[in-house]
């Protein structure tokens, strides 16, 4: 409607966008946070309109409003796509506007919707903040990005653009046949759009609107390709920010708006020729359109099976669109009948592609019911287990745990303390401890090829597929190291003898000065955690002096079922290091009986405190001062929006008061 289209056409095309593949897609993977974004763009979009044209108060809040919120989903790469889309939109409708408003007045309204952006930013500081501490640490942006090949690792192949109309040509879901690692979403945009795209290259394209979003539909789709085309490296050097990513198919989302935006406009463009009964133009459009009829219809005879299928669907609609669109062009049957059956056509049409999207499960009573590999680990309390990632050729892994070491959630569903899962930590320490590489955030190579790694990390039990022998040298170390103790048809499960505590005293403490020398240090063949710890500290700072030697000593943590809060409860004959195989990370606050002092980066990954000899209670707390310093800024930044939306709000009812009075003299 900011475009000024009628009602009934932005009505269509935006249920066309509620429902294309991209939007409907993204379910089947959970990524609300692009879904978010998806949706809130035309309305990040009109708040920019509406502020840009009017100047009116009430929109800059808006544009806060909404593009903190779109921040606040956290799905920072859509986010940064919308900011750009916006960014260009907003100038393409000031350079529009300062002809008409002048240019010192749009020069204070852009600068007003900066401010709004800034605003928008701080009420998502409760995210920004915090993240902004832990960039550095992050797998996917250490050292300013991990380069131009992670960057590009998950772009849309060019030759998929096709799914536009025929998704089925490289396959959905468990039938795709694409060059990417796995796809779970779907580029469908339907036949309502496409034939409208096509009519508008005659009946459209002198529009500048049209124009606009047809660059911004190319711009978006080269950004998707990613890495198959060589424009998408001109991008990388000049978009600041854009080497932090690693999926350029995310912003596929902007092809599908700026394409239903130009099928808007096109229509449009077409109800102003009909109002003028321009009988030719429109029949040069449809019969151009009748190409997209002849192309599906020719390749739908000469494939088969699914492929075949999706073109004869895809002409089947395309029919549809244009059968309907001619009767409205020609006054056949009631409007509101032609309207209502296009709105079906549309729905039909996308859903008969997005409902594969939409599965049902079983409820998590019985989908996460224990087996008997998860019910016997329950019985053995154990610290920590890994599920081991099946090598290349094997099959696949207990629970789809395949040679990429990826595991699903299932075992901690049963307060079973797991190594890896879908997600696992993603800190970078932690995976440069496993074993992760440039090429992959996650990666166990190093807990495959190094028991004592394993030992460090408190493993204790090892679920796997194939029958693990550890050789070391000559000799066969499997029955001292490792004790089978469950097995079934297809899986057994390993107790590690030698795993350490979740909790003890170290005997040995090594100094290193450098993160580098601590990772080498632990990567040593003669390394074991039982003898030694190997400590990072900057030499800088004091560090006490500590005895060599056994502890003789306890650390018995209390029950930690809140994973912010562990408290351990130490007895020892002297001081000496307390070794807590957490995750080391910026945020975790100590205290001894109520004294805080200093977290050291134990054997790389975890955590170590010097502990005076004698009975202590030691508290692990986590407390990020930079969640907190969040919080503030955006409760600050909405007391901002707040006062200034009520104060536009209250001169607005001021204004229309006085008008009322002054119609009333």
């Amino acid at each position: 409607r900011a475009i000024s289209v009628r009602w009934w056409i932005a009505a269509l095309c935006g249920l066309a966008y509620e429902f294309t593949g991209v939007t409907l897609s993204f379910v089947y993977a959970g990524h609300d946070g692009r879904i978010i974004a998806a949706t809130l763009l035309p309305l990040v979009l009109l708040c920019i309109t509406r502020a840009v044209e009017s100047g009116a108060p009430l929109w800059f809040a808006a544009l806060a409003a909404t593009v903190g919120t779109l921040l606040l989903s956290f799905q920072i790469q859509a986010a940064y796509y919308v900011l750009l889309a916006g960014a260009a939109w907003g100038l393409f409708v000031a350079i529009r506007t300062a002809s008409r408003a002048g240019a010192r007045v749009i020069e204070r309204r852009v600068g007003m919707c900066l401010l709004a952006i800034v605003l928008a930013f701080g009420i998502a500081g409760v995210n920004f903040v915090p993240f902004s501490g832990y960039i550095a640490e992050s797998p996917r942006a250490n050292a300013g990005g991990r380069g131009y090949d992670f960057a590009t690792s998950f772009s849309m192949p060019p030759a998929e653009t096709i799914g536009l109309a025929v998704p089925e040509w490289h396959g959905v879901l468990d039938s795709y046949k694409g060059l990417s690692k796995f796809k779970y979403h779907t580029e469908y945009a339907g036949a309502f759009v496409l034939v409208l795209i096509v009519m508008g290259l005659r009946t459209a394209w002198r529009d500048a609107r049209w124009r606009f979003f047809a660059g911004l539909a190319a711009f978006a789709l080269v950004m998707a390709w990613g890495g198959y085309t060589p424009v998408y490296r001109l991008y990388y050097r000049i978009i600041p920010g854009l080497s932090r990513f690693r999926a350029p198919s995310i912003g596929f989302f902007l092809v599908a708006f700026s394409l239903v935006t130009m099928a808007a406009i096109a229509m449009e463009a077409l109800a102003e020729k009909r109002a003028r009964v321009d009988t030719r133009k429109i029949g040069l459009s449809l019969l151009s359109v009748g190409l997209i009829l002849g192309i599906p219809l020719v390749f739908g005879a000469a494939s088969s099976g699914s492929r075949a299928e999706g073109f004869l669907r895809f002409a089947a609609f395309s029919a549809a669109v244009l059968g309907l669109l001619w009767m409205w062009w020609r006054g056949l049957g009631n409007p509101r009948v032609v309207f209502g059956a296009l709105a079906l056509v549309i729905v039909a049409d996308l859903c008969i592609v997005g409902r594969r999207f939409m599965e049902t499960v079983d409820p998590p009573s019985e989908l996460l019911a224990a087996d008997d590999v998860a019910s016997f680990l329950q019985q053995q309390h154990p610290t920590r287990v890994w599920v081991y990632p099946a090598p290349a050729g094997t099959g696949s892994g207990y629970l789809g745990n395949g040679t990429f070491g990826v595991s699903t959630d299932y075992l901690m569903h049963f307060k079973l303390r797991q190594v890896g899962g879908e997600h696992g930590n993603q800190l970078q320490r932690w995976n440069d401890f496993a074993g992760g590489s440039a090429e992959r955030m996650i990666d166990f190579n190093h807990l495959v090829a190094r028991g004592s790694l394993l030992n460090a990390a408190s493993v204790d039990y090892i679920v796997a597929t194939v029958e693990l022998v550890i050789v070391r040298g000559s000799q066969n170390e499997t029955t001292d190291r490792l004790t089978r103790v469950y097995a079934n048809d297809k899986v057994l499960v390993y107790r590690n003898n030698r795993a350490m505590p979740r909790a003890y005293f170290t005997n040995v403490v090594h100094l290193v000065p450098t993160r580098e020398m601590a990772l080498a240090g632990i990567l040593a063949e003669l390394w074991q955690p039982a003898d030694s710890t190997i400590v990072e500290v900057d030499r800088s700072a004091p560090f006490p002096e500590l005895a060599r030697g056994p502890v003789a000593g306890s650390a018995t943590i209390e029950a930690d079922d809140d994973p912010d809060h562990i408290v351990i409860h130490t007895t020892s004959d002297r001081d000496a290091m307390l070794v807590l195989t957490e995750a080391y990370a910026s945020g975790w606050q100590v205290a001894i009986d109520g004294v805080p002092t200093r977290i050291y980066p134990a054997n790389y990954a975890f955590r170590g405190v010097n502990v005076p000899k004698g009975a202590h209670t030691v508290r692990f707390e986590f407390r990020p001062p930079a969640v907190y310093a969040g919080v503030k800024l955006s409760l600050a930044s909405l007391g901002v929006l707040i006062i200034f939306a009520g104060a536009a709000l209250a001169r607005r009812r001021s204004q229309l008061r006085t008008f009322h009075v002054s119609d009333t003299l």
